[in-house]
């Protein structure tokens, strides 16, 4: 599932945000630490209680459109 976002919404927008039409996070997470990092590109991530690797990931706009690779850990072996 995604969400749909207004760049109105954004309290400090970064580099890229603009390219963003859609969310598969919940509550922003990937939002969050784009806007902490300045829209970094190519990073790192270690994703624990992934669940799906699309649908409400915190991960998915990192790796898709900003470059980032890590690695996601979750309990339920479904969804390893």
């Amino acid at each position: 599932m995604s969400y749909p976002i207004s760049h109105s919404l954004f309290k400090a927008s970064f580099p890229g945000s603009e390219n963003i039409k859609e969310i598969q996070s919940e509550a922003g997470q990937d939002l969050f630490v784009l806007s902490l990092l300045n829209g970094k590109r190519n990073g790192n991530y270690l994703e624990i209680g992934t669940w799906h690797s699309k649908d409400k990931s915190n991960s998915f706009l990192l790796e898709k459109q900003f470059g980032w690779k890590g690695a996601s850990i979750d309990i339920d072996y479904r969804y390893v």
